[in-house]
């Protein structure tokens, strides 16, 4: 009897020491849902970018969970971020997608509750910005070098502490250019409707956006005409490349070179860099909450390489995002938001003058 108490515990044990192999190789994401919260609302690039890897990426995650959109629009994106990164469980199955706004850290905004610079990033689709004009703004616009001899240029933007405000101001600025400046529009919708109806007649977008319907039914007619895009990043992290999409399109770098014979620098350039800098790696990113489940993290970035090899994700994300959609890795968005999120207090300083100066500009 002894020996079959003996024989029967050993079998337990071993029975325990079997489940408990098979408990811990069975994969993080096994039958669980990976929720994407998404800061703006249905329909739009961040939601659009966000399905994408929605259908896509959960083949790739071991497990593979079902992924599901969740938009939570408001506050320039803070909602979502908020949200993720305090009010959620922090279980590895919320993870933050779309566009992640720098604006609110750099101007020390007190309603971003979180420190995204503890977020770890999985992911980021790179955008260029292209800045344009109606080609009829006196005495008439042919080319880029056009813009300097141009007469009442209105610039026209979201709100005064927007990236797209900001950033298209000091273009203007750093350029020398005379403008007046608009802002209030919803979307680049609305933006072209007000291009069109000349309320405003210059305006920046993201690729995207621009190549899907603003080259089509503005450039192309000869209605605006494209002036620089604001570049991707090269290796040494300047903003010198070209986007594929708009090849004929020179970036800012090259524009200020070719009519100054120098480089841009000083507070304003810095405030470009560390703007759209951050965006020409990760105008949209994927990232987890500050204290995210290690395997959690792991299996999302595990996920990644074989998501960029697949030719339907990329056939997808070329008809969605535009043929010259760039997708990097983790590692490459961490750092571009590490040294955005860490400015310079001239930095800072001069974001906040461009913010207080929209203010009296729009009064």
């Amino acid at each position: 009897m002894k020996h079959l108490i003996t024989a029967t515990a050993s079998a337990a044990i071993l029975a325990g020491a079997t489940f408990s192999a098979v408990a811990q190789d069975k994969p993080f994401y096994e039958g669980k849902t990976l929720n994407f919260v998404v800061g703006y609302t249905a329909g739009g690039a961040s939601d659009l970018s966000c399905r994408v890897f929605a259908n896509h990426l959960g083949k790739h995650i071991a497990g593979n969970p079902t992924i599901v959109i969740r938009n939570m629009p408001g506050a320039s994106g803070m909602n979502a971020i908020n949200y993720v990164g305090e009010a959620a469980r922090n279980d590895g199955l919320t993870a933050l997608c779309g566009t992640v706004s720098i604006m609110p850290p750099l101007l020390r905004n007190p309603e971003l509750r979180v420190d995204l610079g503890k977020f770890t990033f999985i992911m980021g689709v790179a955008d260029s910005q292209v800045f344009f004009i109606r080609a009829d703004v006196a005495p008439g616009i042919k080319e880029g070098e056009d813009i300097f001899k141009a007469q009442n240029i209105v610039y026209g933007g979201f709100a005064v502490d927007s990236a797209k405000d900001v950033t298209g101001r000091a273009y203007l600025d750093l350029l020398g250019i005379q403008y007046k400046y608009v802002t209030g529009y919803s979307s680049d919708g609305d933006g072209r409707t007000a291009i069109q109806q000349n309320f405003v007649n210059t305006w920046m977008e993201g690729l995207g956006s621009y190549v899907a319907v603003t080259d089509p039914t503005l450039a192309k007619p000869g209605t605006i005409v494209p002036i620089f895009q604001s570049g991707l990043l090269d290796n040494e992290g300047k903003m010198t490349v070209r986007d594929p999409a708009v090849p004929d399109t020179p970036t800012f770098m090259e524009f200020y070179k070719a009519h100054f014979n120098a480089e841009p620098e000083g507070p304003l350039w810095d405030t470009v860099n560390a703007i759209n800098g951050t965006y020409a790696a990760s105008q949209r990113s994927i990232g987890m909450a500050p204290g995210a489940p290690q395997e959690a993290v792991a299996a999302l970035q595990a996920a990644v390489e074989p998501l960029l090899a697949d030719e339907e994700f990329w056939k997808e994300a070329r008809q969605v995002l535009g043929d010259g959609v760039q997708i990097f890795g983790g590692d490459r968005v961490q750092s571009v938001y590490q040294n955005a999120l860490n400015p310079s207090e001239s930095t800072v300083e001069a974001i906040k003058k461009m913010v207080e100066t929209g203010h009296a500009a729009t009064r």
